[in-house]
């Protein structure tokens, strides 16, 4: 799209729609398939559950074999561009001039229409403001790191010590 040859579609579904292909020993859960949108941070609540381990609670993310709540937010930040999805509705910014473009993924899966144009009516209006003051309260709930002082790394000296000569980590870590 645009005026650019290659890439990978941007933020356009084109580029953002990637199957992931998962093979566990032993066949475990073979031939399954999800069809629901994933985000990255659903990579490791899902390897997770389909071997049956717990997760911490402060990891983010959603297993895919579960399922995303209703309510919950996809993201999908680049450089250029911040989307976001919430189905049917995916609304993209682009960094560089603050424009929005709404699509209904629903009525217009190939992102041809901006519902978001200078003559918008009040659904699109709306839809737009409600996506925003949900990513604001969906990126204030994420997961933060330890407070300064807190114990931060509970591996050993020994155990440190060892993963620094591997290369692993090294003082700044």
């Amino acid at each position: 799209r645009g005026s650019r040859y290659g890439g990978h579609g941007g933020a356009f579904e084109e580029g953002l729609v990637v199957p992931l292909l998962m093979r566990f020993p032993g066949g475990h859960r073979g031939g399954e398939r999800v069809g629901r949108p994933m985000s990255h941070v659903d990579l490791l609540p899902t390897i997770l559950d389909s071997l049956g381990l717990e997760r911490d609670e402060r990891l983010a993310g959603y297993s895919a074999l579960a399922g995303r709540p209703e309510e919950a937010l996809i993201f999908a930040e680049r450089p250029e561009t911040d989307t976001i999805l919430h189905w049917p509705w995916k609304m993209t910014r682009k960094c560089d001039d603050g424009r929005i473009f709404l699509y209904n993924l629903e009525t217009d899966p190939l992102e041809l229409l901006n519902l978001n144009h200078a003559n918008r009516g009040p659904e699109a209006r709306r839809t737009v403001e409600s996506l925003e003051q949900r990513a604001l309260q969906a990126r204030s709930s994420r997961f933060q790191p330890r407070a300064q002082g807190e114990q931060a790394d509970p591996r050993s000296e020994e155990t440190r010590a060892l993963l620094g000569d591997l290369g692993y980590v090294d003082d700044s870590d």
